[in-house]
């Protein structure tokens, strides 16, 4: 019997959606070839400052990963990431260290949150929500910070506070502040540069960005202002053992935090996906979101990227990497080396959504799959069908804390 044109066309369609997944061509890492789907974040030198450092990433430097951006930061103990605010929503991990951060919402009460944040700690600002982060003992702190905007660079396309006083006319800020134009002038460096004395912290510059000072001035004390906890508060313990992951024996753990968990990241959720030596995050895709990676630790993580045009982008990943899955393009993530390595996953969306290879095969008629892949029911009935998120043969191995890179 002749099939009719339209269940032809889909049967060819599902045909080419499948197999592409079996047989492709790939591209990706080669010689003397860069591939856009992989950024060397690592081999990328740091803005050093009195505090810290700090090191980006954005549409400038990683052009494919138009809805994401991120960056690297390191505080010394006291080193303070100023009081800034930006457009686009903030979701952070902390890398290693401690770190305290102070944030502002609107409200006729000014509500504000603080917290020590730790290792494995998560934190979300929404957008232009003010805040503050300050490295705290005995080694300051390393965190990377996602954006849900590609273009955005922090460094220069934030609020910052030193900025915004210096760039505000004298008498206006006088009057603001209820004080003289002489007494602004002799104790704000960044309307009249001077050098501290005397224990008073002063600046030098109208971005400051991340300034240095002792803990006595710097350490954290309740604002004068009348002070709320927000109803949803801003940090999110990732590592806490209650926190329900999947744990597939031999491949390591997968431990993710959305909105359902933490309610007050809307745009951008991620978590920790912990790959054992050859393990093997299975190919899928998510239907409402980019995915964002960074190799906290860890060598030779292989990533496919399975791209609406039929081929396959494959890069090898090292520590300190940033790689991007565009929406809808499956990919897989594979850990190729030695140790157990640990890469954050953060998404441009509120919820988690995905779908994989098995889930695809097992959601179809046996007999359209082996049309579709021009094989037999007896082959494509033996296919795992079922979803699964990570695969491997090896002894179990504990989810590990990301440290800095």
């Amino acid at each position: 019997m002749e099939v009719p044109q339209g269940r032809r066309n889909r049967l060819v369609s599902l045909r080419f959606i499948i197999s592409s997944f079996v047989v492709l061509i790939v591209a990706g890492d080669s010689p003397g070839q860069a591939s856009p789907y992989k950024l060397a974040f690592s081999t990328i030198s740091p803005l050093s400052f009195a505090g810290g450092s700090f090191k980006s990433t954005s549409t400038k430097n990683f052009p494919i990963s138009r809805h994401l951006a991120s960056a690297l930061t390191t505080l010394n103990v006291s080193g303070l990431r100023e009081p800034h605010w930006h457009n686009p929503a903030e979701w952070a991990i902390v890398l290693e260290g401690k770190c305290r951060a102070t944030s502002l919402e609107q409200g006729k009460t000014r509500p504000s949150d603080t917290f020590d944040y730790e290792t494995g700690d998560v934190w979300y600002f929404g957008p232009n929500i003010g805040h503050a982060i300050l490295g705290l003992e005995p080694s300051g702190c390393t965190y990377l910070t996602v954006y849900d905007n590609g273009t955005f660079d922090e460094y220069s396309s934030s609020f910052d506070l030193s900025t915004w006083i210096s760039r505000l006319p004298r008498p206006i800020l006088s009057q603001h502040l209820n004080t003289s134009t002489a007494l602004l002038s002799s104790n704000l460096g960044i309307l009249s540069p001077a050098s501290s004395q005397n224990g008073t912290l002063r600046t030098t510059d109208v971005n400051q960005f991340i300034v240095q000072g002792p803990l006595s001035i710097l350490d954290y004390s309740p604002p004068a202002l009348p002070v709320q906890i927000a109803k949803e508060l801003h940090r999110f313990p990732l590592k806490s053992s209650s926190l329900p992951q999947v744990d597939v024996a031999g491949g390591g753990t997968v431990t993710y935090v959305d909105d359902t968990l933490f309610p007050i990241a809307k745009n951008i959720w991620g978590g920790i996906l912990h790959l054992a030596p050859n393990a093997l995050r299975v190919s899928h895709w998510h239907l409402n979101a980019d995915e964002y990676q960074f190799v906290a630790n860890g060598s030779n993580i292989e990533i496919g990227n399975f791209l609406q045009d039929g081929t396959l982008a494959v890069n090898t990943y090292q520590s300190g990497d940033v790689g991007l899955s565009p929406q809808g393009a499956a990919h897989y993530l594979k850990n190729n080396g030695n140790t157990p390595a640990d890469v954050l996953v953060i998404f441009n969306a509120d919820v988690n959504t995905g779908i994989d290879l098995s889930w695809t095969l097992g959601s179809f008629p046996n007999s359209w799959i082996a049309a579709t892949l021009n094989t037999t029911t007896n082959f494509t009935s033996g296919l795992a069908k079922k979803y699964k998120m990570l695969t491997s043969n090896i002894m179990p191995a504990s989810l590990a804390v990301p440290s800095s890179q």
